[in-house]
């Protein structure tokens, strides 16, 4: 899957890299807090919570550090897949 196909896809992309022999980490389902780019996704909006927060998943290691494979979409940037701190995630309960 290219790059560019990504949008849309963090569940999908999360399984991938937490296959036998990938990411060691747990799947994170929840939403992302931080700005968003003003074009979206596909041109269109993402689906919210009920506070308006993009829905999102991503991987969570044991030492709390957050891998990402789209995080870039949210950020309006050229594609790279995302590593560090948990900035702008809040997991659902």
């Amino acid at each position: 899957m290219h790059a560019k196909d990504w949008a849309g896809c963090c569940d999908e992309l999360v399984e991938i890299l937490l296959a036998p022999g990938g990411v060691i980490g747990v799947r994170q389902d929840g939403v992302w807090t931080g700005r968003t780019a003003l074009w979206g996704w596909k041109g269109d909006r993402w689906k919210r919570d009920d506070k308006g927060f993009p829905l999102h998943t991503w991987i969570k290691c044991a030492d709390g550090t957050i891998i990402d494979p789209t995080r870039w979409v949210f950020e309006g940037v050229l594609p790279y897949v995302y590593k560090g701190s948990n900035d702008h995630y809040k997991a659902a309960r």
